[in-house]
């Protein structure tokens, strides 16, 4: 196989600009006799001698087998250097690529052979896509029109791009049969890098194996899905979706989610990394089967259902990390949906996730919890229904929340729910009975605002102490709150007997308990007795203020004058 020489820059002659016509003779060493120098690496074909440079100047690919002296003159057959070389001196045309600036003007070329190297600087003008392709037979491929392309400058040849650990989209083509074409071509634990800028995707990007698919920051990359389709797809464990905004084009009907990760059956284990997921028609993140994702530094907002849900389309359990700030705002139904618990046999499958989430503005629900075992800190406040709620089978939750304005209380089963440097705190009961279990706990807490206990429709619900009552609000056994504000009780709660309320040996009695002032109905009948406990009211009769003892003697504290 003959060695490619590479020939350094001739100045061959005042006067003749471009150096066009040049001549490189190559003879024997120590003789003038010719020895022939060849086109290819396999030594087939001869060039001339002398080889002619053309009118710019440049030689064309000149292979040597052996030693050589050769002779440069101009044009006009006026010497202008000599030398020697040898085959063991030249390299490879990998080693030397030929440059071209674009892809077009190299295909074009009519001067390339196989086993060529090529350095592109980019794929079209403007618009970067700088890559190294080798130059094939194209009766070895099949082009493909991304990273296999035909020839024309020479018809039996074709390019085939060079990729690595990381394979940049650019370097594929501007549309989303590119990008999907690089995932392809991507190899196991491959980067697949999408540009700065808006990228247009008409068709789903699905990472077909262990893959990282990257942009080049969150405000930078932008996928814009202007067709009604799901945009990434990252099926298989241990992959990675990151540094880029995901969003429609607000134009386009849409009814899909965004990102989905796993499948049923597999999948999980990935991490979805500094993104942002906007305008979806469904949900900005689904996790059909997610089990052990990482989410950090994610933002899902103004989607048509849920910013970020976790679903169990399949029995493995979704536990997952909310590592960072997982903001989810604005969307249609809940920002974070953790789905209920689905049997599995004898077990429940449920979520089990920890970390930080801020809900806010939501159309239902800021965080929806229907599984088991998840530890989470919650900034969630106005949104429309709830801003923290828990499905009939949750239990187990262990949920500190740094902001909330409506919490809902039912059915929930064992969780334990500290409210921490609150200003204001409603509770809201909408299911009957309520049983907390001593489960709720108000630790470290002083409330110096507005603070209710609401009830809903007919059931009565008890303010108590002793987590006893079937169907008590609040249980405050063993907290350290302090409070300095007014409870506003509404509807029916309110103590029904001694036995609800007996507080002769609880952490928290009544002169532990303060306010600003008691708020009481202004006109009721004449309570009725109970031994052991005085009841205040307003008489309806004359409206005066009076106390009821257990042993029925009504005393009157002050009169309506």
């Amino acid at each position: 196989m003959a060695g490619l020489l590479t020939l350094p820059f001739f100045d061959v002659g005042a006067g003749i600009s471009p150096a066009d016509g040049a001549l490189l003779y190559f003879n024997v060493v120590g003789s003038e006799t010719d020895k022939s120098t060849y086109t290819t690496a396999a030594a087939t074909v001869a060039h001339a001698n002398p080889v002619v440079a053309d009118s710019k100047g440049v030689f064309p690919a000149i292979y040597l087998v052996g030693d050589y002296d050769w002779v440069l003159t101009d044009k006009n057959l006026v010497q202008q250097n000599t030398g020697s070389v040898s085959e063991l001196a030249t390299s490879t045309s990998a080693a030397f690529p030929k440059n071209f600036a674009t892809l077009a003007l190299a295909v074009a070329n009519t001067n390339l052979v196989d086993g060529d190297a090529l350095n592109i600087a980019e794929r079209t003008t403007g618009n970067g896509g700088g890559a190294m392709w080798d130059v094939v037979l194209s009766s070895t491929v099949t082009e493909n029109t991304y990273d296999i392309v035909q020839c024309v400058g020479v018809a039996t040849l074709s390019l085939v791009l060079r990729v690595g650990s990381f394979v940049y989209v650019d370097q594929f083509g501007t549309t989303a049969a590119a990008a999907q074409r690089a995932a392809d071509r991507g190899a196991e634990d491959s980067t697949v890098v999408l540009p700065e800028g808006v990228f247009t995707l008409d068709t789903t990007v699905t990472l077909t194996k262990q893959q990282h698919i990257k942009g080049a920051g969150r405000r930078a990359t932008s996928l814009q899905v202007n067709a009604d389709i799901v945009a990434i797809v990252a099926p298989f464990s241990f992959s990675k979706i990151s540094d880029m905004t995901v969003t429609t084009d607000g134009i386009t009907a849409h009814t899909k989610d965004l990102i989905q990760i796993g499948q049923v059956g597999g999948g999980g284990r990935t991490v979805v990394d500094n993104i942002i997921a906007k305008l979806a028609g469904q949900d900005g993140v689904h996790l059909i089967n997610g089990n052990l994702t990482v989410f950090r530094d994610v933002t899902a907002t103004a989607n048509g259902r849920d910013g970020v849900h976790l679903s169990l389309e399949d029995v493995d359990a979704n536990a997952c990390v909310f590592d960072g700030i997982v903001d989810c705002n604005g969307n249609g139904r809940d920002g974070v949906h953790l789905a209920d618990a689905i049997s599995s046999g004898d077990a429940l499958a449920p979520n089990t996730c920890t970390g930080n989430i801020i809900a806010q503005n939501n159309g239902r629900y800021g965080v929806n919890i229907g599984s088991h075992k998840n530890d989470l800190t919650i900034y969630a406040e106005t949104n429309t229904t709830r801003d923290i709620n828990f499905g009939a089978e949750a239990r187990g939750n262990m949920i500190t929340t740094v902001e909330t304005t409506t919490f809902n209380d039912a059915s929930a089963n064992g969780n334990q729910i500290s409210f921490h440097n609150l200003d204001t705190l409603k509770i809201r009961g909408f299911l009957w009975p309520v049983r907390m279990n001593e489960g709720f706990v108000v630790g470290d807490s002083s409330f110096t605002g507005y603070s209710e206990l609401k009830q809903t429709g007919n059931q009565d619900y008890t303010f108590a102490v002793d987590g006893t009552s079937s169907n008590q609000v609040v249980n405050f056994v063993n907290n350290r709150a302090t409070f300095s504000c007014t409870f506003n009780f509404e509807g029916s709660i309110v103590p029904l007997d001694a036995s609800v309320y007996s507080l002769g040996t609880q952490a928290l009695p009544y002169s532990q308990v303060y306010t600003d002032y008691l708020t009481i109905t202004d006109g009721v009948a004449i309570p009725s007795a109970s031994v052991g406990v005085a009841r205040m009211y307003i008489d309806v009769a004359d409206g005066d203020l009076k106390i009821k003892f257990g042993d029925g003697t009504i005393k009157t504290i002050v009169t309506d004058t």
